[in-house]
This record gives C-alpha cells, sequence and structure tokens, in this order.
C-alpha cells in the first residue's frame, strides 16, 4: 500500500485498500511485471495473434476523426488473425 500511495500522489489509504482489492485476483507474476513496469516484455504480438481461436471483430474507423485502430493495424490484423476474412 505505502507503494501505490508513493506512486499516486494525492492517494490515501482509502485508495490503495481499492487498487490492493482490485489486483488481488491478478496472477501475482502479472503484478510484478505491471509494478515493474515491464507489462510488454517478452509479448509477441504476432504469435499471439496466431493463438487467437475464436471469432474477431476489427471496426475500421478514421484515425482522424476518433478511431483507434489504423488502417496498418487492420492490414496486420487481417494478415496475422487465422483464418482471417
Amino acid at each position: 500500500m505505502a507503494r501505490f500511495i508513493e506512486w499516486q500522489p494525492g492517494s490515501g489509504e482509502a485508495e490503495a485498500r481499492e487498487a490492493m482489492s482490485a489486483v488481488s485476483t491478478v496472477d501475482p507474476r502479472v503484478t510484478e511485471k505491471v509494478v515493474a513496469g515491464r507489462t510488454c516484455e517478452g509479448f509477441d504480438l504476432g504469435e499471439t495473434l496466431q493463438s487467437i481461436a475464436c471469432p474477431a471483430l476489427l471496426l475500421d474507423r478514421d484515425v482522424s476523426l476518433g478511431g483507434l485502430i489504423r488502417d496498418q493495424d487492420i492490414e496486420l490484423f487481417s494478415s496475422s488473425l487465422p483464418k482471417s476474412s
């Protein structure tokens, strides 16, 4: 809790307890990576995309108008997802 309060200036014990409650159900190895700032360490997007076994829907919208997925992201996902159409 002390680390949370240190990292979140202006927060107090109540906020720290709420945050600790939220992460209490998360795998400790994940929490450790988040705390250490290594959340993407060892992450391979291509490998992850290839392992998707359920339908996935990407909504293509104009980024300049607030869309979140760029054209190159659509191309990457389309070419990497199994059975993409």
